[in-house]
């Protein structure tokens, strides 16, 4: 019926073999399992100018003084 032979062990499926040394982000897309758009990378963490101006409460010109003094110069990341 098979031809495997006796005494030795069954090999792992094929399956099995290709998803072990993946990450799990590709591990989920090879399994059927897409990821979301925007829900990882760049995208995700992106807080555009004006959300960051209300969350710190402070004004434009300050923002930008805090660029130049911690040397940050915030742009939009690629397409977006």
């Amino acid at each position: 019926m098979g031809n495997r032979v006796k005494g030795r062990a069954k090999p792992k499926s094929q399956k099995a073999a290709s998803s072990s040394s993946m990450g799990s982000k590709r591990k989920l897309s090879r399994m059927g399992k897409k990821q979301k758009s925007n829900h990882s990378g760049l995208d995700a963490t992106f807080i555009n100018r004006s959300a960051t101006l209300r969350k710190l409460g402070i004004t434009l010109k300050d923002f930008q003084r805090l660029c130049i003094l911690k040397g940050v110069y915030p742009r939009e990341p690629r397409g977006r």
